[in-house]
């Protein structure tokens, strides 16, 4: 089998993306055909539904043609079928079926859905006898647009139907995916209604192949993958299946082959709005930095009551809590109290918002780490020991203004930690605001790769001067695809957050970088995190086609 460029674990589900729809074709066409000639070993007979839709196409031409398999011992079904419709039309999902596969190939029996039966009700109950006749081993299947499989739409999905086929009214989003495809020319020419096996009838089956290319359904995906088990995302569900496997091209696994984020308040500081454009481009997560004009310790439960169901609202996590610690004074008590303080608060939002992390740094720089480390260490370790009471990991990130201001610096420090829930939050950008620059890749991440759990990303320039000047992402030094390829190369699965770090128009102060909870800070946000999502998911696909 071709190799995936990715393999992913949902629950049971397993997820294999690949470079393009031909190779995530053949690879779902093989799992499809090894299962089968595996299962006709083991039984006289066996019991197969398929999916009719373009998205399957590539994976039944491979299994057409697969060696070995014994057809004549082999029955097939469809899982859905319009009503309505003239028995001939090509749109038909039987006649789709009978064209592509089932009279190519000598089917023992092949068991057709009858759209246009006179009663339908009892066209469901004739072809539910028929599968309780005939358990299924196997379903070919794919996923819809809104996350449906077969025609269970997230308003009428039932986890727990009691009922193996049923009638269904089609929801508009579900309707103009079959004009996407090109199987009608236009809303009106979809029927309103179908037959359809129910959930628990697909998932019986004790072996789910799901095929499903295209960009289209990138969202769906994401879902399915990342997201809850819910009837909201119908294929959802599969993350429970004791056998099921998804087959993706780079198109509809982009947001997925990457976890994207982007920290909030680099789109704006209105969290509504920061989510809802992370949402349009793809982004499973938001970090927290700035929100509502407070910085992160001053969020109050209100706040944070209303963060969550934003997040909720378009289906984004919180993946992290950029927090300021240690971005003070090596040498003040006061500050390193007041910090650890910060600290407590931090880590109260971190809980209540579900992240998994908070940020830390290693003291505005005095003396170089190898003089100061033993009393940054130290710190750090008492960090370590507040989050680990609480299950959250700290991660420590290299900045031009602190001690480890780069990878060089920080690998010497993580070499005599024994701190298991202390990471590198890995940013390259950072590296080219470095007074010196060294080159963040390869260089600087191979010397942190090892203990990379969270990656920044961000863009920038150089002056004459050596002053670096934040720029969209691929307009500056950041060699931003090789980066993304060393990432997946290296199995990482850890989150990849844009901090866009620049403004199209507007040139931000020391000042205020310094401080993200400032209004000035978001301004002009919106449109420069935006084109860098663009640049980002467009890097994403080069590397995915590349892989």
């Amino acid at each position: 089998m071709i190799n995936a460029i990715k393999t992913i674990q949902s629950g049971r589900l397993i997820t294999l993306i690949y470079r393009n729809r031909q190779e995530m074709g053949k690879a779902a066409g093989t799992a499809a055909g090894e299962k089968l000639r595996e299962l006709l070993a083991l039984k006289d007979e066996v019991n197969v539904i398929f999916a009719a839709a373009p998205s399957q196409n590539e994976m039944l031409e491979v299994l057409v043609s697969f060696p070995g398999i014994d057809w004549t011992r082999v029955n097939g079904f469809h899982m859905d079928e319009y009503t309505g419709l003239p028995s001939d039309a090509p749109q038909g999902f039987g006649n789709f079926l009978r064209e592509r596969i089932f009279e190519k190939l000598p089917f023992k029996n092949v068991y057709y859905l009858n759209g246009n039966a006179a009663d339908l009700s009892a066209e469901c109950a004739r072809y539910e006898k028929l599968l309780e006749e005939h358990p299924v081993d196997l379903v070919c299947m794919g996923i819809g647009e809104n996350g449906h499989i077969a025609f269970n739409d997230p308003w009428v999905a039932d986890f727990s139907d009691p009922v193996k086929v049923k009638t269904v009214p089609l929801d508009p989003v579900c309707r103009q995916q079959q004009v996407n495809d090109g199987c009608f020319g236009s809303l009106d020419e979809v029927p309103k209604e179908a037959l359809t096996l129910t959930i628990p009838a697909l998932t019986a089956a004790p072996y789910l192949i799901c095929t499903v290319p295209a960009a289209t359904k990138a969202e769906a995906v994401l879902h399915t993958v990342r997201g809850p088990v819910t009837p909201d995302c119908p294929a959802s569900i599969l993350q429970n299946h004791p056998s099921a496997q998804m087959f993706c091209d780079a198109e509809s696994g982009r947001d997925i082959l990457f976890r994207k984020g982007v920290i909030s308040d680099e789109i704006s500081q209105d969290f509504g709005e920061a989510a809802k454009l992370a949402a349009e481009y793809g982004c499973e997560a938001l970090e927290i930095r700035g929100v509502w004009g407070k910085q992160p310790q001053e969020l109050t439960d209100e706040d944070i009551g209303k963060i969550n169901e934003i997040a909720a609202k378009y289906r984004l996590s919180i993946c992290s809590i950029s927090s300021p610690i240690f971005k003070c004074s090596i040498d003040s008590r006061e500050e390193l109290e007041e910090h650890f303080q910060i600290a407590k608060k931090c880590m109260d939002l971190a809980l209540k918002t579900g992240a998994k992390y908070i940020r830390a740094f290693t003291f505005w720089r005095k003396n170089g780490v190898e003089q100061d480390g033993p009393f940054i260490l130290a710190q750090i370790g008492r960090l370590a020991a507040m989050a680990k009471e609480k299950g959250l990991t700290v991660l420590v990130e290299p900045d031009p203004s602190v001690s480890a201001c780069n990878a060089g610096e920080l690998s010497y420090l993580f070499r005599q930690m024994n701190f298991p829930n202390v990471k590198v939050l890995w940013d390259p950008g950072n590296h080219i605001y470095n007074k010196t620059f060294i080159p963040p890749y390869p260089g600087g991440y191979e010397q942190v790769k090892r203990y990379t759990a969270h990656v920044h990303l961000k863009d920038a320039v150089r002056g004459e001067n050596g002053e670096a000047e934040g720029c969209a992402l691929g307009d500056g030094l950041l060699p931003l695809n090789e980066q993304l390829s060393a990432l997946l190369r290296d199995g990482y699965d850890g989150f990849i957050v844009l901090e866009t770090h620049y403004r199209l128009q507007l040139k931000l102060s020391d000042e205020e970088l310094k401080r993200p909870g400032s209004a000035a800070f978001s301004d002009g946000g919106y449109e420069a995190s935006e084109l860098c999502l663009e640049r980002l998911n467009a890097a994403v696909m080069a590397v995915a086609a590349g892989a």
